[in-house]
Protein backbone atom coordinates (compact mmCIF):
# COMPACT_ATOMS: atom_id res chain seq x y z
CA UNK A 1 0.00 0.00 0.00
CA UNK A 2 1.03 3.50 -0.76
CA UNK A 3 2.82 4.86 2.13
CA UNK A 4 0.86 8.74 2.92
CA UNK A 5 2.08 9.34 6.22
CA UNK A 6 4.32 12.18 5.05
CA UNK A 7 1.03 14.01 4.60
CA UNK A 8 0.40 14.52 8.26
CA UNK A 9 4.03 15.91 9.00
CA UNK A 10 4.52 19.68 10.34
CA UNK A 11 6.81 20.31 7.23
CA UNK A 12 4.08 18.95 4.57
CA UNK A 13 1.17 20.47 7.06
CA UNK A 14 3.29 23.84 6.96
CA UNK A 15 3.57 24.05 2.91
CA UNK A 16 0.15 23.00 2.12
CA UNK A 17 -0.56 26.30 4.54
CA UNK A 18 1.53 28.65 3.63
CA UNK A 19 1.14 28.48 -0.35
CA UNK A 20 -2.40 27.97 -0.33
CA UNK A 21 -3.35 31.05 -1.84
CA UNK A 22 0.20 30.85 -4.16
CA UNK A 23 0.38 31.21 -7.68
CA UNK A 24 1.00 27.34 -8.64
CA UNK A 25 2.87 28.21 -11.82
CA UNK A 26 5.57 30.24 -10.18
CA UNK A 27 5.36 27.82 -7.59
CA UNK A 28 6.04 25.29 -9.34
CA UNK A 29 9.49 27.03 -10.44
CA UNK A 30 10.38 27.71 -7.33
CA UNK A 31 13.34 25.75 -5.85
CA UNK A 32 12.78 23.60 -3.03
CA UNK A 33 15.73 22.69 -1.02
CA UNK A 34 15.32 19.06 0.70
CA UNK A 35 11.56 18.95 0.40
CA UNK A 36 11.43 15.82 2.39
CA UNK A 37 8.54 15.33 -0.15
CA UNK A 38 7.06 14.87 -4.02
CA UNK A 39 6.37 19.08 -4.25
CA UNK A 40 4.39 18.24 -7.25
CA UNK A 41 2.16 15.87 -5.19
CA UNK A 42 2.06 18.74 -3.15
CA UNK A 43 1.21 21.50 -5.47
CA UNK A 44 -1.62 19.08 -6.93
CA UNK A 45 -3.19 18.65 -3.46
CA UNK A 46 -3.35 22.70 -3.92
CA UNK A 47 -4.73 22.96 -6.64
CA UNK A 48 -7.63 20.43 -6.11
CA UNK A 49 -8.24 22.01 -2.74
CA UNK A 50 -9.42 25.04 -4.23
CA UNK A 51 -11.64 23.91 -6.03
CA UNK A 52 -13.08 21.33 -3.70
CA UNK A 53 -13.88 23.71 -1.33
CA UNK A 54 -17.13 24.38 -3.39
CA UNK A 55 -17.46 21.14 -5.17
CA UNK A 56 -17.22 19.09 -1.89
CA UNK A 57 -16.57 20.96 1.23
CA UNK A 58 -16.99 18.67 3.81
CA UNK A 59 -14.39 16.73 2.21
CA UNK A 60 -11.86 19.35 0.56
CA UNK A 61 -9.31 19.23 3.44
CA UNK A 62 -8.96 15.84 4.41
CA UNK A 63 -9.50 14.31 0.99
CA UNK A 64 -6.07 13.12 -1.09
CA UNK A 65 -6.08 13.82 -4.91
CA UNK A 66 -4.79 11.21 -6.99
CA UNK A 67 -4.71 13.50 -10.16
CA UNK A 68 -5.64 17.03 -11.23
CA UNK A 69 -8.86 16.04 -12.81
CA UNK A 70 -10.08 14.09 -10.65
CA UNK A 71 -11.49 16.74 -8.81
CA UNK A 72 -13.23 17.85 -11.89
CA UNK A 73 -15.01 14.20 -12.15
CA UNK A 74 -16.13 13.82 -9.41
CA UNK A 75 -19.73 14.12 -8.13
CA UNK A 76 -20.61 17.10 -6.22
CA UNK A 77 -20.97 16.38 -2.61
CA UNK A 78 -24.98 17.83 -2.99
CA UNK A 79 -25.43 15.41 -5.81
CA UNK A 80 -23.90 12.40 -4.03
CA UNK A 81 -25.92 12.59 -0.66
CA UNK A 82 -28.40 12.25 -2.92
CA UNK A 83 -27.11 9.34 -4.76
CA UNK A 84 -26.71 7.64 -1.00
CA UNK A 85 -30.25 7.82 -0.30
CA UNK A 86 -30.93 5.84 -3.55
CA UNK A 87 -29.75 3.10 -1.27
CA UNK A 88 -30.86 3.63 2.18
CA UNK A 89 -30.97 0.24 3.59
CA UNK A 90 -28.81 -1.92 1.20
CA UNK A 91 -27.05 -4.47 3.43
CA UNK A 92 -24.12 -4.32 0.91
CA UNK A 93 -23.77 -2.51 -2.48
CA UNK A 94 -21.01 -2.77 -5.28
CA UNK A 95 -19.58 0.41 -6.76
CA UNK A 96 -17.85 -0.72 -10.13
CA UNK A 97 -15.92 3.00 -10.98
CA UNK A 98 -14.66 3.93 -7.44
CA UNK A 99 -12.50 7.39 -9.27
CA UNK A 100 -12.46 9.93 -6.54
CA UNK A 101 -14.72 8.08 -3.86
CA UNK A 102 -16.87 10.76 -3.39
CA UNK A 103 -19.93 8.85 -4.58
CA UNK A 104 -18.60 5.51 -2.76
CA UNK A 105 -18.14 7.60 0.85
CA UNK A 106 -21.83 9.17 0.97
CA UNK A 107 -23.22 5.86 -0.29
CA UNK A 108 -21.76 3.40 2.49
CA UNK A 109 -22.96 5.35 5.10
CA UNK A 110 -26.31 4.79 3.66
CA UNK A 111 -25.63 0.60 4.19
CA UNK A 112 -24.36 -2.21 5.53
CA UNK A 113 -20.93 -2.44 3.09
CA UNK A 114 -19.64 -1.42 0.12
CA UNK A 115 -17.29 -2.58 -2.44
CA UNK A 116 -15.60 -0.08 -4.84
CA UNK A 117 -13.28 -1.28 -7.37
CA UNK A 118 -10.58 1.02 -9.91
CA UNK A 119 -8.30 -0.65 -12.86
CA UNK A 120 -6.09 2.55 -11.58
CA UNK A 121 -3.88 1.67 -8.82
CA UNK A 122 -2.68 5.00 -7.56
CA UNK A 123 -6.54 6.05 -8.03
CA UNK A 124 -6.81 3.41 -6.05
CA UNK A 125 -4.54 3.40 -3.73
CA UNK A 126 -5.49 6.65 -2.64
CA UNK A 127 -9.11 5.56 -2.18
CA UNK A 128 -7.87 3.43 0.87
CA UNK A 129 -6.14 6.16 2.55
CA UNK A 130 -8.85 8.62 2.42
CA UNK A 131 -11.44 6.11 3.22
CA UNK A 132 -9.20 4.60 5.99
CA UNK A 133 -8.38 8.50 7.07
CA UNK A 134 -11.68 9.23 7.62
CA UNK A 135 -13.14 6.68 9.48
CA UNK A 136 -15.15 4.57 6.63
CA UNK A 137 -14.65 1.29 7.88
CA UNK A 138 -17.50 -0.73 5.80
CA UNK A 139 -15.60 0.36 2.32
CA UNK A 140 -13.35 -2.40 0.78
CA UNK A 141 -11.36 -0.66 -2.16
CA UNK A 142 -10.03 -3.55 -4.90
CA UNK A 143 -7.62 -2.66 -7.52
CA UNK A 144 -8.69 -4.25 -10.66
CA UNK A 145 -10.80 -4.96 -13.39
CA UNK A 146 -14.86 -4.21 -12.90
CA UNK A 147 -15.71 -6.24 -15.96
CA UNK A 148 -14.02 -9.38 -14.27
CA UNK A 149 -15.34 -8.78 -10.82
CA UNK A 150 -18.62 -8.47 -12.32
CA UNK A 151 -18.92 -12.07 -14.11
CA UNK A 152 -16.62 -13.55 -10.61
CA UNK A 153 -19.28 -12.61 -8.31
CA UNK A 154 -20.32 -15.38 -6.72
CA UNK A 155 -23.21 -14.21 -3.86
CA UNK A 156 -26.00 -11.82 -3.98
CA UNK A 157 -25.51 -7.98 -3.70
CA UNK A 158 -28.41 -5.83 -2.64
CA UNK A 159 -27.19 -3.07 -5.53
CA UNK A 160 -25.07 -1.73 -7.77
CA UNK A 161 -23.47 1.87 -8.70
CA UNK A 162 -21.61 2.57 -11.96
CA UNK A 163 -20.22 5.87 -13.19
CA UNK A 164 -18.77 5.14 -16.55
CA UNK A 165 -15.19 6.88 -17.40
CA UNK A 166 -16.74 9.44 -20.04
CA UNK A 167 -13.05 9.86 -22.06
CA UNK A 168 -11.01 8.15 -24.02
CA UNK A 169 -6.95 7.92 -23.71
CA UNK A 170 -6.62 11.64 -25.73
CA UNK A 171 -9.62 13.27 -23.10
CA UNK A 172 -11.67 13.82 -25.53
CA UNK A 173 -15.57 13.25 -24.17
CA UNK A 174 -17.62 10.25 -25.09
CA UNK A 175 -21.27 10.91 -25.22
CA UNK A 176 -22.49 7.43 -26.07
CA UNK A 177 -22.91 4.92 -23.53
CA UNK A 178 -22.13 1.88 -25.58
CA UNK A 179 -18.52 4.08 -26.45
CA UNK A 180 -17.76 4.40 -22.23
CA UNK A 181 -15.78 2.11 -19.96
CA UNK A 182 -16.31 -0.39 -18.04
CA UNK A 183 -19.03 -1.87 -20.67
CA UNK A 184 -22.61 -1.49 -19.06
CA UNK A 185 -24.37 -4.36 -21.14
CA UNK A 186 -21.52 -6.76 -20.05
CA UNK A 187 -21.95 -5.50 -16.49
CA UNK A 188 -25.69 -6.29 -16.39
CA UNK A 189 -25.21 -9.31 -18.12
CA UNK A 190 -23.04 -10.50 -15.29
CA UNK A 191 -24.70 -9.66 -12.17
CA UNK A 192 -28.81 -8.97 -13.20
CA UNK A 193 -29.41 -12.28 -11.82
CA UNK A 194 -27.44 -11.64 -8.49
CA UNK A 195 -28.57 -8.19 -7.57
CA UNK A 196 -32.16 -6.32 -7.08
CA UNK A 197 -31.34 -2.99 -8.78
CA UNK A 198 -28.13 -1.44 -10.36
CA UNK A 199 -27.93 2.96 -10.42
CA UNK A 200 -25.92 4.05 -13.91
CA UNK A 201 -24.67 7.58 -13.83
CA UNK A 202 -24.85 8.89 -17.38
CA UNK A 203 -23.32 11.96 -19.10
CA UNK A 204 -26.59 14.48 -19.40
CA UNK A 205 -25.90 14.50 -23.20
CA UNK A 206 -27.34 11.16 -23.22
CA UNK A 207 -30.42 10.24 -25.72
CA UNK A 208 -32.77 9.36 -23.15
CA UNK A 209 -35.01 7.46 -25.69
CA UNK A 210 -32.40 5.90 -27.47
CA UNK A 211 -31.17 4.56 -24.25
CA UNK A 212 -34.86 3.12 -23.75
CA UNK A 213 -34.17 1.60 -27.33
CA UNK A 214 -31.33 0.01 -26.36
CA UNK A 215 -31.73 -1.42 -22.50
CA UNK A 216 -34.60 -3.32 -20.97
CA UNK A 217 -35.50 -3.23 -17.28
CA UNK A 218 -35.00 0.79 -16.65
CA UNK A 219 -37.49 1.55 -14.04
CA UNK A 220 -36.94 5.08 -13.12
CA UNK A 221 -34.81 7.91 -14.46
CA UNK A 222 -33.17 10.79 -12.76
CA UNK A 223 -32.33 14.40 -14.45
CA UNK A 224 -30.31 15.75 -11.76
CA UNK A 225 -29.34 19.88 -12.56
CA UNK A 226 -27.31 22.11 -9.72
CA UNK A 227 -28.49 25.33 -9.62
CA UNK A 228 -29.96 24.63 -13.05
CA UNK A 229 -27.45 23.51 -14.72
CA UNK A 230 -28.18 20.21 -16.24
CA UNK A 231 -25.60 17.90 -14.94
CA UNK A 232 -25.88 13.94 -15.17
CA UNK A 233 -28.73 11.19 -15.27
CA UNK A 234 -29.77 8.13 -13.46
CA UNK A 235 -30.71 5.31 -14.68
CA UNK A 236 -32.16 2.62 -12.42
CA UNK A 237 -32.07 -1.03 -14.14
CA UNK A 238 -34.85 -3.14 -11.93
CA UNK A 239 -33.99 -6.97 -12.22
CA UNK A 240 -36.90 -8.45 -10.52
CA UNK A 241 -39.46 -6.95 -12.72
CA UNK A 242 -41.28 -9.51 -15.46
CA UNK A 243 -43.06 -7.09 -17.13
CA UNK A 244 -41.97 -4.10 -19.15
CA UNK A 245 -43.41 -1.11 -18.17
CA UNK A 246 -42.96 2.62 -18.80
CA UNK A 247 -40.49 4.18 -16.24
CA UNK A 248 -40.79 6.95 -14.01
CA UNK A 249 -38.55 10.10 -15.21
CA UNK A 250 -37.83 12.51 -12.32
CA UNK A 251 -36.35 15.74 -12.44
CA UNK A 252 -34.82 17.71 -9.76
CA UNK A 253 -32.56 21.26 -9.39
CA UNK A 254 -30.65 21.59 -6.75
CA UNK A 255 -31.34 25.26 -5.99
CA UNK A 256 -29.50 25.34 -2.69
CA UNK A 257 -27.76 22.75 -0.01
CA UNK A 258 -31.48 23.06 1.17
CA UNK A 259 -34.11 24.03 -1.53
CA UNK A 260 -34.93 21.61 -4.49
CA UNK A 261 -36.97 21.80 -7.14
CA UNK A 262 -38.98 18.29 -8.07
CA UNK A 263 -41.02 16.91 -10.97
CA UNK A 264 -42.11 13.42 -11.99
CA UNK A 265 -44.42 11.39 -14.38
CA UNK A 266 -44.40 8.90 -16.38
CA UNK A 267 -44.48 9.05 -19.86
CA UNK A 268 -45.16 7.37 -23.43
CA UNK A 269 -47.43 5.94 -25.58
CA UNK A 270 -49.18 4.41 -22.75
CA UNK A 271 -49.40 8.20 -20.58
CA UNK A 272 -50.74 10.88 -22.94
CA UNK A 273 -50.72 14.38 -21.79
CA UNK A 274 -52.96 16.05 -24.55
CA UNK A 275 -51.88 19.04 -26.32
CA UNK A 276 -50.49 22.08 -25.22
CA UNK A 277 -52.67 25.31 -25.61
CA UNK A 278 -51.17 28.35 -27.08
CA UNK A 279 -51.99 32.30 -25.89
CA UNK A 280 -50.69 35.88 -26.71
CA UNK A 281 -48.76 36.80 -23.75
CA UNK A 282 -50.40 39.90 -22.13
CA UNK A 283 -48.61 42.69 -20.08
CA UNK A 284 -49.44 41.50 -15.93
CA UNK A 285 -49.23 38.09 -17.32
CA UNK A 286 -46.83 35.62 -15.74
CA UNK A 287 -43.99 34.01 -17.33
CA UNK A 288 -42.94 30.74 -16.46
CA UNK A 289 -39.54 29.32 -17.69
CA UNK A 290 -38.70 25.34 -16.62
CA UNK A 291 -35.43 24.25 -14.97
CA UNK A 292 -33.17 22.70 -17.08
CA UNK A 293 -33.51 18.83 -15.79
CA UNK A 294 -37.25 19.28 -16.82
CA UNK A 295 -35.76 21.01 -20.96
CA UNK A 296 -33.88 18.12 -20.78
CA UNK A 297 -36.74 16.10 -20.10
CA UNK A 298 -39.06 17.42 -22.21
CA UNK A 299 -41.92 17.04 -20.21
CA UNK A 300 -43.55 20.32 -21.56
CA UNK A 301 -46.82 18.70 -22.10
CA UNK A 302 -46.95 17.06 -18.55
CA UNK A 303 -45.36 20.06 -16.57
CA UNK A 304 -48.54 22.31 -18.72
CA UNK A 305 -51.17 19.80 -17.41
CA UNK A 306 -49.80 19.62 -14.21
CA UNK A 307 -50.18 23.87 -13.74
CA UNK A 308 -52.69 25.06 -15.86
CA UNK A 309 -49.78 26.53 -18.73
CA UNK A 310 -50.21 27.58 -21.72
CA UNK A 311 -47.08 28.15 -24.53
CA UNK A 312 -45.97 31.33 -26.38
CA UNK A 313 -45.88 29.47 -29.32
CA UNK A 314 -44.83 25.69 -30.38
CA UNK A 315 -41.53 26.34 -30.39
CA UNK A 316 -40.66 29.20 -27.25
CA UNK A 317 -40.41 26.71 -24.74
CA UNK A 318 -41.52 30.30 -22.97
CA UNK A 319 -45.04 28.91 -20.95
CA UNK A 320 -47.77 31.32 -19.35
CA UNK A 321 -49.82 30.87 -16.01
CA UNK A 322 -53.58 30.56 -17.50
CA UNK A 323 -54.73 31.06 -13.81
CA UNK A 324 -53.06 34.88 -13.63
CA UNK A 325 -51.45 32.91 -10.21
CA UNK A 326 -48.11 31.94 -9.56
CA UNK A 327 -48.61 28.40 -9.38
CA UNK A 328 -47.14 26.52 -6.00
CA UNK A 329 -43.94 24.80 -6.31
CA UNK A 330 -43.35 25.25 -9.46
CA UNK A 331 -39.73 24.12 -11.24
CA UNK A 332 -38.04 26.46 -12.62
CA UNK A 333 -38.58 30.30 -13.07
CA UNK A 334 -41.47 33.07 -12.66
CA UNK A 335 -41.13 36.79 -14.31
CA UNK A 336 -43.85 39.31 -14.81
CA UNK A 337 -44.94 40.67 -17.63
CA UNK A 338 -44.35 44.70 -17.43
CA UNK A 339 -44.67 45.98 -20.54
CA UNK A 340 -44.33 44.22 -24.55
CA UNK A 341 -43.03 45.94 -27.21
CA UNK A 342 -42.63 45.10 -31.05
CA UNK A 343 -39.48 45.77 -33.43
CA UNK A 344 -40.62 49.03 -34.88
CA UNK A 345 -38.43 51.82 -34.41
CA UNK A 346 -40.89 53.64 -32.24
CA UNK A 347 -41.40 50.41 -30.01
CA UNK A 348 -37.52 50.20 -29.91
CA UNK A 349 -36.94 53.64 -28.65
CA UNK A 350 -39.06 53.73 -25.89
CA UNK A 351 -37.68 50.60 -24.66
CA UNK A 352 -34.38 52.21 -24.50
CA UNK A 353 -35.31 55.37 -23.23
CA UNK A 354 -36.97 53.62 -19.94
CA UNK A 355 -34.41 50.75 -19.81
CA UNK A 356 -30.66 51.09 -19.36
CA UNK A 357 -30.19 48.12 -18.63
CA UNK A 358 -31.59 44.15 -19.16
CA UNK A 359 -30.50 40.39 -18.97
CA UNK A 360 -31.69 38.97 -22.63
CA UNK A 361 -32.79 35.45 -23.70
CA UNK A 362 -33.82 34.75 -26.69
CA UNK A 363 -36.09 31.71 -27.47
CA UNK A 364 -37.61 31.00 -31.50
CA UNK A 365 -36.49 34.19 -32.33
CA UNK A 366 -33.88 35.19 -35.53
CA UNK A 367 -31.29 37.77 -33.44
CA UNK A 368 -28.49 36.39 -30.80
CA UNK A 369 -29.20 37.88 -27.40
CA UNK A 370 -25.39 39.91 -28.40
CA UNK A 371 -27.01 41.39 -31.63
CA UNK A 372 -30.20 42.36 -29.85
CA UNK A 373 -28.31 44.31 -27.15
CA UNK A 374 -26.71 45.90 -30.39
CA UNK A 375 -29.54 46.94 -31.57
CA UNK A 376 -31.06 47.95 -28.50
CA UNK A 377 -27.94 49.89 -26.99
CA UNK A 378 -28.81 48.92 -23.95
CA UNK A 379 -26.00 47.70 -20.87
CA UNK A 380 -26.43 43.85 -19.90
CA UNK A 381 -27.25 42.56 -16.55
CA UNK A 382 -29.88 44.68 -13.91
CA UNK A 383 -32.84 43.60 -12.66
CA UNK A 384 -34.88 43.38 -15.80
CA UNK A 385 -35.41 40.88 -17.82
CA UNK A 386 -35.97 41.01 -22.08
CA UNK A 387 -37.46 37.85 -23.54
CA UNK A 388 -37.62 38.29 -26.69
CA UNK A 389 -39.66 35.88 -29.03
CA UNK A 390 -41.80 34.20 -31.81
CA UNK A 391 -45.84 34.42 -30.57
CA UNK A 392 -48.37 31.84 -32.26
CA UNK A 393 -49.62 34.54 -34.23
CA UNK A 394 -46.18 34.89 -35.65
CA UNK A 395 -45.64 38.27 -34.16
CA UNK A 396 -41.54 39.08 -32.87
CA UNK A 397 -41.84 40.90 -29.94
CA UNK A 398 -39.70 42.13 -26.18
CA UNK A 399 -41.58 40.99 -23.18
CA UNK A 400 -39.66 43.09 -20.76
CA UNK A 401 -40.38 41.24 -17.09
CA UNK A 402 -39.49 41.66 -13.36
CA UNK A 403 -38.44 37.84 -12.24
CA UNK A 404 -40.72 36.67 -8.94
CA UNK A 405 -38.89 35.36 -6.09
CA UNK A 406 -40.71 32.01 -5.49
CA UNK A 407 -39.21 31.98 -1.74
CA UNK A 408 -41.37 34.83 -0.73
CA UNK A 409 -44.77 33.58 -2.08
Amino acid sequence: MTDFSFTGTPEYKRFIEEYSTADTISLRLKNFADLPFDKEFAIRQIECRRKAKNKIPELSASWLFPTGISIEQCTAETIARFHATLFDGCENVVDFTCGLGIDAYYISKNVGHLTTIDINSAVAETAKYNFKNIGAGNITVINGDSEDYASNIDTHISAAFIDQSRRNDSGTRKYNINDCEPDLKKIISSISGKTGFLIAKTSPMIDITDTLRQFDNITDIWIISLRNECKELLFKFTFQNEEKSTPLIHTLNFETDHRTQYFACKTGNDTPAGTICVKEPAEGDLIMLPNASIMKAGLFKELCKEYSLCQISDNSHIFIATTGTQPDDFPGKTYKIGKIYSLSKPDIKNLRHTTASANIACRNFPLSPEELYKRLKIKTGGELYIFATTTCSGKRILLLCEKIDMTNT
